[in-house]
């Protein structure tokens, strides 16, 4: 069976009517948070060095309740503080983000996940198969997602990019430096000398999350795209067997 005009396979009939739910707004809602969560990144970076560089008198304790406060210290409460809001925030819309196209893919092929949907919500809070399980979430998205792939193809053969682990490595890196900044804070003295080593984790996640960030647009991008021409072709080939919204 060929494609007219196109000398490209068509598609036989999927086993069961597919219902494609654009999530445009939800995309676009994803794409607001990220770029948002990367400035607010970028901002607390900058004020743990302004914590670092302030100067603080002899034998000085970030732990001592009676220490004078210099404003460095309060912007960065502040800023630390809208930062861990703002990241749950960007991470429940993502999920959601994810948890919609993954069901798309499940409706536009048969092709079997290497996790069932539960675990677009679990995969991240589990502890041990968090280090991969949304990996593989988002790669089986991507390569269902394929507008060339039949819908009769039970296997995702073809193999994710390899960006797509520009998004996850730097992700995991992240999160170790954010883990390894709260051992610092969690020192029962706090000096200047743990405020640098601080102030340089933070750095060295900070340019971790910008790059995970980045790739994560580059992924919402593709997926939709993808989904998008997807479910076109669908309309052209196969109009009755597919329902949208």
């Amino acid at each position: 069976m060929t494609q007219p005009g196109t000398g490209r396979p068509g598609w036989a009939p999927p086993p069961r009517p597919v219902r494609y739910r654009p999530s445009v707004r939800l995309a676009s809602t994803v794409r607001a948070f990220v770029i948002t969560s990367l400035g607010v990144e970028v901002v607390y970076t900058l004020t743990g060095w302004w914590l670092a560089t302030t100067p603080r008198a002899a034998g000085f304790d970030y732990n001592d309740q009676d220490r004078p406060y210099a404003t460095s210290d309060s912007v960065d409460l502040v800023v630390s503080m809208f930062r861990f809001g703002l990241l749950l925030v960007t991470a429940g819309v993502v999920i959601a983000w994810l948890w919609r196209v993954r069901g798309n893919a499940g409706q536009l092929a048969v092709a079997r996940h290497r996790r069932s949907l539960v675990w677009v919500w679990l995969s991240w809070f589990v502890p041990v198969v968090n280090l991969w399980f949304p990996y593989q979430v988002v790669a089986d998205v991507h390569r269902a997602s394929d507008p060339d792939l039949d819908p009769w193809d039970g296997e995702l053969r073809r193999p994710a990019p390899r960006w797509l682990l520009l998004w996850w490595w730097p992700w995991l890196l992240a999160s170790l430096a954010d883990l390894v900044a709260s051992q610092v804070w969690a020192q029962q003295q706090v000096g200047p000398d743990a405020l640098v080593v601080a102030a340089t984790v933070q750095t060295v996640g900070g340019a971790a999350t910008v790059v995970a960030g980045l790739y994560l647009l580059r992924a919402v991008r593709t997926v939709q795209a993808d989904q998008w021409a997807r479910a076109e072709r669908y309309r052209a080939e196969l109009p009755e067997w597919i329902r949208t919204g």
